[in-house]
């Protein structure tokens, strides 16, 4: 394991420290398309490495890219196969193609290697939602408030896949206590208006 961990930061060291700054430099003043342009000036083995894939994934997701965004992510796996952050990567420009089932099985990989991972474990839910699997998604929802119970997109979540499931009441509580917190929050007063009709 710590074989590729050095191989990372070895390819890192080799970059040039000037053009990683140029390139974070330009996506703080939010031009990605800059950022990107910069990156892709490194040469040779520093186009190569882990952290130029991530990051070049990073940058082409932000940019609606998602398939390019994907590849990327896929190659930085590759370098790096004990790593969580690639899938956790990789679940965002697939879920931007709409390739549920995809995305569902890289949160169900990022999950086996770092279980209870928020960030895994709130997108298989939303996987599990989008692709009708409703029983399932409220499960994954429960599962994420578990741990974090004040969370009211993951309860909003549950709520949707409640009532989806013709459990309006209980969805209608839900939504409830959601606007009872966050009166603005769109999504559950949606919810709530869907669960009395």
């Amino acid at each position: 394991m710590m074989s590729w961990l050095l191989v990372i930061w070895i390819g890192a060291a080799a970059a040039d420290p000037a053009v990683w700054q140029a390139s974070y430099d330009a996506e703080a003043r939010g031009d990605a398309r800059t950022a990107l342009e910069v990156l892709e000036g490194l040469e040779g083995q520093d186009r190569e490495g882990y952290l130029f894939h991530l990051r070049r994934a990073w940058l082409r997701y932000s940019m609606g890219a998602f398939e390019d965004a994907a590849a990327d992510y896929r190659a930085a796996a590759a370098l790096a196969p004990g790593a969580v952050e690639p899938l956790l990567g990789l679940t965002l420009p697939l879920m931007g193609l709409r390739r549920w089932g995809d995305a569902l099985e890289t949160a169900d990989a990022a999950l086996a290697l770092s279980p209870g991972n928020y960030l895994a474990a709130s997108r298989r839910g939303w996987c599990l939602y989008s692709l009708g699997r409703y029983g399932e998604a409220a499960e994954a929802y429960r599962d994420v408030l578990e741990g974090y119970p004040s969370d009211s997109e993951m309860r909003s979540g549950l709520a949707w896949s409640l009532h989806l499931q013709g459990r309006s009441a209980e969805a209608a509580v839900l939504f409830g206590e959601i606007l009872a917190v966050a009166p603005a929050h769109a999504g559950a007063r949606a919810g709530l208006e869907a669960a009395k009709r």
